[in-house]
């Protein structure tokens, strides 16, 4: 269940105050990569610390599916970082790694997608301005946030939808 969706039905509960409290986080980790082009430690080692305390309150998402959203989520990442000689930075993988126990692996996969989509976008934008080429750094911090966020929102329907179509 997706973050509106949580609130339209049940209010406010531990459910939504847990996608509250990682909404603001990946804002600030957002903002600081963006700057930076690093996403500090301590702010992923927040979102496992706190997905992890909201696990045992939550009875939406079970174990199995967070560690399998862990692992999915920040293997694949790091198979991309191993295969492109380093194209995904470390702070890339341990955060998808991290959201992945979060949100479990379905809505966490879907972030990946939607991100990959969008930063495939933002891409092709920059190499048709004349901004960059093809090795032109980009923080993908924000890109994975954007797709992350717009999981917890619309997640579930983007998913019945994406998955009606075929």
């Amino acid at each position: 269940m997706d973050l509106l969706e949580i609130i339209r039905t049940n209010g406010y509960t531990v459910e939504s105050a847990a996608y509250l409290i990682l909404a603001a986080l990946l804002l600030l980790i957002a903002w600081i990569d963006f700057k930076t082009m690093l996403i500090p430690n301590w702010c992923i080692f927040l979102i496992f610390l706190a997905g992890l305390f909201f696990a045992f309150f939550s009875q939406e998402i079970s174990w199995v599916d967070r560690l399998i959203g862990f692992f999915s989520a920040g293997g694949l990442l790091f198979l991309i970082a191993v295969l492109s000689h380093g194209g995904i930075g470390g702070g890339d993988i341990k955060l998808m790694a991290a959201v992945g126990f979060y949100l479990g692996w379905k809505l966490t996969l879907w972030a990946l997608f939607s991100a990959s989509i969008l930063g495939g976008f933002i891409g092709v934008g920059i190499l048709a301005m004349g901004k960059g080429n093809l090795k032109t750094e980009i923080p993908y911090g924000p890109i994975l946030v954007a797709g992350i966020l717009s999981s917890m929102l619309f997640g579930e329907k983007l998913m019945n939808w994406y998955f009606s179509l075929l």
